[in-house]
């Protein structure tokens, strides 16, 4: 049974005002508040923006916010350089994620970006952890807003607010804005991407300038680009259930096996140490609706599931592309087979592998 999972909360006006600002309808879904214009940017376009309502932020301020957060994330906040970017996990005492998050140095305080539905709730716990430490962690995801961008022409458009296009993992500012750059998809070609953090009463003026030259997208398209970019995402239906390796978060730099102690550190070491990192995470295309997080991912002969959805989104034309879950004894039967294929509601799964061989056997 599961316990402690944090519930979604975040104010709905507050992430509404972003879709209104850049034109968008705002709705919610399984990921939080949603941006969906009535014609989109096409899957193909060079240059495309998108309003992520349903990213937040949070901010560790203080003396002791980096040796703070340090013995609670799954990576080194210490030693984040100002112009880094890293991937951070938080983990429950049992090794599973409460939460995945981007952080990044910005002056004299630490900022987090992870999934709206959960910012309010990780705030909550985090500070209760604090004690003396001179650290105040503060949730600031209805005073900046964020936006994602990608394609060729991206560099262009940034140069008009005086941003420079930084490499994945960089971290770039002019002033009040902040460009963080990101995995690139996996389109026809590699699809640069990045993610922009500004003042919420600056909405308007960024997403003008940008918009100029971009596309608008919606936060679903972008959420495919993550999909595509094998980034995944904890949301309020998914907190609690998975441990970092789960999630690959191991094997692009989310998870130190040399820094201290964290909560879980213990069981997420011995699962590194001992080779037992039994579940991995595959990307693959399905036909029918996008199945929703947390859906079962069912193999023929098995008698219970083998995995779960961890994100997905809709195809252009039809289907669905999706992050899931599974035992890596169940995908690789499934590979070798082909005739036994992994499903999730009544449709097989395309797998597509994004490990080595020797990490699946």
């Amino acid at each position: 049974m599961q316990t402690d999972v944090l519930l979604a909360d975040w104010d709905e006006a507050a992430a509404a005002a972003l879709s209104a600002t850049c034109g968008a309808q705002s709705s919610s879904n399984a990921y939080g508040p949603a941006a969906q214009f009535a014609v989109a940017a096409a899957p193909a376009t060079d240059g495309l923006v998108a309003p992520l309502p349903d990213l937040g932020l949070l901010v560790a301020k203080g003396a002791d916010a980096a040796s703070f957060l340090h013995g609670q994330f799954t990576n080194d906040v210490e030693q984040l350089g100002v112009d880094q970017a890293r991937w951070y996990g938080y983990c429950t005492p049992q090794g599973r994620m409460l939460g995945l998050l981007l952080g990044w140095r910005d002056t004299d305080q630490i900022v987090l970006c992870t999934s709206r539905t959960l910012s309010a709730s990780l705030r909550k716990r985090l500070s209760m952890y604090v004690m003396r430490a001179k650290a105040r962690i503060e949730d600031r995801s209805n005073y900046a807003v964020i936006f994602g961008l990608a394609g060729a022409t991206v560099p262009a458009a940034l140069a008009g607010l005086g941003l420079l296009a930084p490499a994945p993992l960089a971290v770039a500012s002019a002033g009040e804005l902040t460009i963080i750059g990101l995995a690139p998809a996996a389109l026809a070609s590699e699809c640069p991407r990045w993610l922009l953090s500004a003042p919420a009463e600056r909405a308007a003026e960024v997403w003008q300038a940008l918009a100029a030259g971009l596309a608008p997208a919606s936060s679903e398209q972008w959420r495919r680009l993550d999909i595509l970019a094998a980034t995944p995402r904890i949301v309020a239906a998914t907190a609690n259930r998975y441990l970092p390796q789960t999630l690959n978060l191991d094997l692009v730099g989310g998870v130190n096996f040399q820094k201290g102690c964290y909560p879980g550190q213990e069981i997420v070491a011995r699962t590194h140490y001992r080779g037992t990192a039994k579940r991995r995470m595959y990307r693959g295309q399905v036909a029918g609706d996008e199945p929703a997080p947390l859906a079962d991912i069912v193999a023929d002969g098995a008698a219970e599931p083998v995995g779960t959805v961890i994100m997905a989104a809709p195809r252009p034309g039809g289907g669905a592309d999706l992050l899931f879950e599974a035992q890596t004894s169940a995908v690789s039967q499934a590979l070798e087979s082909g005739a036994a294929p992994l499903r999730v509601g009544g449709h097989a799964i395309a797998v597509e592998l994004l490990l080595a061989p020797d990490t699946v056997s």
